[in-house]
């Protein structure tokens, strides 16, 4: 039995907080054993736009639906107002459960039950009023669950769909229409099927945005596990349970906004029928400007503070614009303006502007989601402390971890972190808290960091998706190809998009990602030229530098650089060109390029280069695809001794200018960029 609300969230409610239990020490006894309970959840709004709120719901395979309210009906009045509440509450489930054709018998019955009781120890005796069950005491209540009991069981994917619509997970994803393909071995069905495992939230995510905010809380996970779907699902249930409340949903990447006010909007949707009011839950840019809202920006204006641009502010503090902005902002008093604010991406921000938000906010109520380990050179963010520091608040009321990856098959992201570390030639980075291996969704298994310890360090089935290693093996996931002669790569490369598509996966399903600066624009070419002639359309990222395109097509292959296919991801993705990225050995800088191709892959990955180089990386690969899912290395001294040189400093370095550069062409037209690029071809000259 899983119960997805926080025990300090239902603690306060005596009858709630005993009902549970019992059903806890009962559970085998009862046959709860696959049932899920959600407490002060659903939440729906009824016609006349008053909220609706399920005191605690049972999904069970057995019992089907219950729910339940602790109301003491003693008296008339409550009595009619709860039985009142109950049954519009039944019915707005019910009605909605029965817009999903897999869950319905026919246009007026479901497939399973759905009952309605009243469980409080205060009531005289157990009676029944209007249809529904009132019930006094446990005994009773176990005499009406084993009842219910004599029903046929809900089979799995009928209980899976349920969950789904219920929890508001229906929201995330449509699978794609890849035809009725019923081998298990093809890439098409495995994709879909992949799609459909998505479309269910874990438990970690159910008690991330389940309950109400009423301080800070911070969300962390590996890219990929879905912290900005929990993000905008606690946004939308958050404006559904306080309409009146002025909420701030924030990012860094400008382009992130359509995609987050539509996850927003469809989970919303989930639970109401109406959009979400904009003017009160505002989906806003960090910084801002003088033309264009943002948090730092109405910061300013509402408290009377001098609004620094972005060239004012690196002016001052170059490379660290915004942190000197927001430090700045922070000196004086800071007025509440809003009742939530939500915070993502929150690694791509300094610390002074998630302090900035915590001043900005009633109640601290700030959610604050980050990537752990967004790159490897990146394995520490602002602690707890120092951003709670001089602040009214001691510390966080929720911190929650999302250990399991969606985005990578755990073959590929084990791999992907071995050689992004270099632990099977050179190591370039490492992590020796065993906590943090844990945050991450690793366990160590082996040895404890000392001089001479041999490490292994293992990621669990249940941090990953399964579907993709039931049905392939590792070296069918991930495969590493060396080749003498380029045209050989290139052939390889596209005769197996061509062999993808036969086997069920859309165009828009495979990627192809060139590690290959110097040569980028000539394997992009090439490949399109030869998919082309094979009546594949090809979306080529690089073929206009300054124009801004979508990166998914339909029905067109992707053809990009790494750098363009940073924050995008594919089923199937073709990793060409990686003999660039190994010179006398790998750098950080190459080792965080090769770790960033490897995880846009949602399915599959082929690797490939040419030359000594491309053979050199193959005996890295294939020995860390043979030891997957764990990493095993013997810590050396002079593993210690490697990382105490500048290394990390400098790789750090280079993704500061890399991000100043990302903010200064977002403000700027391709007209400008291109005048300016040409004004600095003048200059090289003189």
């Amino acid at each position: 039995m899983k119960i997805n609300s926080r025990e300090k969230t239902y603690k306060h409610n005596s009858q709630a907080f005993s009902f549970i239990e019992h059903l806890k020490s009962h559970e085998a006894d009862l046959k709860l054993g696959e049932s899920s309970l959600y407490y002060d959840f659903p939440i729906f709004k009824d016609f006349d736009g008053d909220l609706l709120v399920s005191q605690l719901l049972v999904i069970s395979k057995k019992l089907g639906i219950i729910i339940l309210s602790f109301d003491n009906i003693e008296s008339s009045d409550n009595k009619l107002e709860t039985i009142e509440n109950l049954e519009q509450l039944q019915s707005i489930i019910f009605s909605r459960l029965l817009r999903n054709r897999s869950l319905r018998n026919s246009t007026t019955t479901l497939k399973f039950d759905l009952n309605t009781i009243v469980f409080n120890s205060d009531i005289s005796k157990t009676f029944e009023f209007e249809g529904v069950k009132c019930i006094s005491n446990f005994t009773d209540l176990n005499a009406y669950f084993l009842e219910l009991n004599s029903q046929s069981e809900i089979e799995d994917s009928l209980y899976t769909e349920l969950l789904s619509t219920i929890e508001g997970s229906k929201g995330i994803i449509k699978p794609k229409e890849r035809g009725n393909i019923s081998d298990d071995k093809k890439k098409g069905y495995v994709a879909t099927e992949i799609e459909r495992e998505i479309s269910t939230f874990d438990e970690f995510q159910k008690k991330a945005y389940i309950n109400e905010i009423i301080g800070p809380e911070r969300i962390r996970g590996l890219a990929g596990s879905g912290k900005t779907v929990v993000l905008a699902l606690k946004a939308a249930l958050t404006h559904l349970r306080n309409p009146d409340a002025n909420i701030a949903y924030t990012f860094y990447t400008k382009s992130l906004y359509q995609h987050i006010q539509r996850l927003i909007t469809r989970f919303y949707r989930q639970y109401d029928d109406k959009d979400p009011d904009w003017n009160k839950l505002k989906i806003i840019h960090a910084w801002g400007s003088n033309t264009n809202s943002g948090i730092y920006h109405e910061a300013c204006e509402v408290n009377k503070i001098p609004f620094l641009s972005f060239s004012d502010a690196n002016f001052k503090k170059p490379g660290n614009a915004f942190d000197f902005a927001c430090s700045t902002a922070l000196e004086n008093d800071i007025s509440e303006i809003y009742d939530y604010i939500f915070i993502d991406e929150g690694q791509d921000f300094p610390e002074s502007f998630i302090k900035l938000c915590l001043s900005l906010c009633k109640n601290g109520r700030i959610v604050w989601a980050y990537d752990e380990l967004q790159t490897i050179f990146q394995t520490k963010t602002p602690s707890i402390e120092s951003v709670l520091a001089g602040s009214k608040y001691q510390g966080l009321e929720e911190d929650i971890i999302l250990y399991k990856c969606y985005r990578n098959p755990r073959e590929i992201l084990v791999t992907a972190h071995a050689i992004g570390f270099g632990f099977y030639n050179e190591i370039v980075q490492i992590i020796k808290e065993k906590e943090y291996w844990h945050d991450i969704g690793y366990q160590v298994t082996e040895g404890d960091f000392n001089i001479g310890d041999n490490i292994k360090i293992e990621r669990p089935k249940q941090n990953s998706l399964e579907t993709i290693s039931k049905h392939f093996s590792k070296n069918e996931i991930i495969q590493v190809e060396a080749f003498d002669d380029y045209g050989k790569e290139i052939i390889f490369c596209c005769e197996n998009i061509l062999n993808d598509i036969k086997d069920g996966l859309l165009p828009e399903d495979i990627l192809v990602i060139v590690v290959d600066d110097r040569n980028a624009k000539k394997y992009l070419n090439d490949i399109h030229k030869v998919l082309s002639e094979n009546n594949v359309k090809c979306n080529n990222i690089h073929s206009d530098k300054f124009s801004i395109k979508d990166f998914s097509i339909n029905n067109h292959v992707t053809l990009s650089t790494i750098h363009k296919a940073k924050g995008n991801e594919a089923y199937s993705v073709y990793v060409v060109g990686i003999d660039a990225l190994y010179s006398l050995k790998p750098s950080v800088r190459e080792r965080n390029l090769m770790f960033t191709a490897l995880t846009r892959a949602k399915g599959w990955v082929k690797i490939s280069g040419i030359g000594e180089s491309a053979k050199r990386w193959k005996v890295e690969i294939d020995k860390a695809i043979s030891i997957s899912p764990n990493i095993e290395f013997t810590y050396s001294k002079e593993v210690e001794r490697a990382l105490k040189r500048d290394i990390i400093e400098t790789a750090e370095r280079k993704s500061k200018q890399s991000k100043i550069l990302d903010e200064l062409l977002a403000e700027m037209t391709p007209e400008e960029i291109m005048l300016f690029l040409e004004q600095r071809k003048v200059k090289k000259k003189l």
